[in-house]
């Protein structure tokens, strides 16, 4: 299973493998020799993260068991250590913060700290818990300098780094308005200053200042309230790895895009903390079987979408050719024939799946709806009158087709 993807100062990408060990790439992710010292890490520990401190550039991974080995790069010397502060138990995640401070959180439940100052030239020395918890999916940093970490069943806590003590903790059984959509909180990413967006399957949007909390979910577009791990792209787009795929999240204008299998991801199911970032912008997700590796800017075309097409006309239940229709200036039906289906594509579009449709049935809806997956528009029952139907093609940008497609209707 692979764990995690950390970029050193070098360029070359460390990869770290539940159950066998630690691999070494280039920058193009072409497979590379480790380290000498390093070699023997292969095949014989389970690595679930690696971090290079920013200060001493030594490399930290957390193993299981509450195994800690911390590699000198320039010396090409690592040691092994097992502090007892970890009571044996996995160390699944690893950050830095901007004091030089290492935050780690373990298997059973412990939020560590180690500071350089405290430890001295000793790495073994300088450890402090600072919370007793549930597992701990992942530790984030946020611009205002606080420690949050996602655990499992004991919700989300926000952590002050300099009292080295839980200042606040968001639950599924919090104040109303102020309620996680579960206690299972799996990653964590930041919109702005005030803004979080977690996730506990479905999303959270938090306020940190007021601690009011917005559900996103399936109700809202979201594919599946599954969400496992989020990552904010260099753009502000963020990235949702998800039990059956990736799904684009443009947070300004509400839109979801997936990438699954269907666009070539072999296994596209992601677990908590499964989202990396590399400081050249390309994001790295992965899971028990390898790791997806791809460029954001790259995966979304801004320009404009053809425009829709009606691709099907259902008086009833019974199909009308859809190309006498259009010829026509007007479509009349009688008033017992007044339950239509309208289906609509932007035809010969490669990545069909990433548009969305919105329509209006003029006189009847006041404004535009956003079409679901099967990208159709149903009305039973209409009362005689004069209609137009409008439909267009939107990208996960918020790029819309040049024209509307319309059909005038009357019943």
């Amino acid at each position: 299973i692979t764990q995690c993807a950390t970029q050193l100062d070098n360029g070359n990408i460390f990869v770290g493998v539940w159950g066998s060990g630690l691999y070494a790439y280039d920058s193009n992710f072409n497979p590379v020799n480790l380290p000498r010292d390093l070699d023997s890490l292969k095949d014989r520990y389970s690595i679930w993260n690696v971090l290079q401190h920013s200060k001493s550039r030594m490399i930290w991974m957390g193993t299981q068991s509450g195994g800690l080995i911390v590699y000198d790069p320039v010396k090409d010397k690592h040691t092994t250590m097992m502090p007892d502060v970890f009571r044996r138990r996995t160390l699944r995640v690893m950050i830095e913060d901007r004091q030089g401070n290492i935050w780690i959180g373990t298997q059973g439940g412990l939020v560590v700290k180690w500071d350089p100052k405290l430890a001295g030239n000793d790495l073994r020395k300088g450890f402090t818990v600072v919370a007793e918890t549930g597992l701990i999916h992942k530790l984030f940093e946020a611009r205002d300098g606080m420690i949050w970490a996602a655990t499992l069943g004991r919700g989300l806590l926000k952590i002050d780094p300099v009292l080295n003590k839980v200042i606040d903790v968001y639950r599924k059984d919090g104040p109303a308005g102020g309620q996680l959509w579960s206690d299972v909180v799996t990653d964590i990413a930041q919109r702005n200053d005030s803004i979080l967006l977690v996730s506990s399957g479905a999303l959270n949007m938090i306020n940190i200042r007021t601690r009011r909390i917005v559900h996103i979910s399936t109700q809202d577009g979201l594919p599946g309230n599954n969400i496992n791990c989020i990552q904010r792209d260099k753009n502000g787009i963020f990235w949702l790895g998800s039990i059956n795929g990736i799904c684009r999240f443009n947070i300004d204008i509400g839109t979801f895009t997936t990438y699954d299998r269907r666009d070539g991801i072999s296994n596209d199911a992601f677990s908590p903390g499964d989202a990396h970032a590399l400081p050249d912008g390309r994001l790295v997700f992965t899971n028990n079987q390898n790791f997806l590796v791809f460029d954001p800017l790259k995966m979304v075309q801004s320009r404009i979408p053809p425009d829709a097409s009606v691709t099907d006309f259902r008086i009833g239940n019974q199909p009308v050719p859809v190309d006498s229709l259009m010829r026509l200036q007007k479509i009349r039906l009688p008033y017992d024939k007044n339950s239509i289906v309208i289906e609509f594509s932007a035809l010969n579009y490669l990545k069909e799946q990433k548009l969305h449709y919105h329509y209006q049935l003029e006189n009847l809806e006041k404004e535009m709806q956003e079409a679901d997956g099967q990208a159709q528009a149903v009305y039973s029952y209409l009362p005689p009158g004069e209609y137009v139907f409008n439909v267009m093609a939107e990208n996960a940008d918020g790029i819309t087709s040049k024209n509307i497609t319309s059909l005038r209707i009357q019943i």
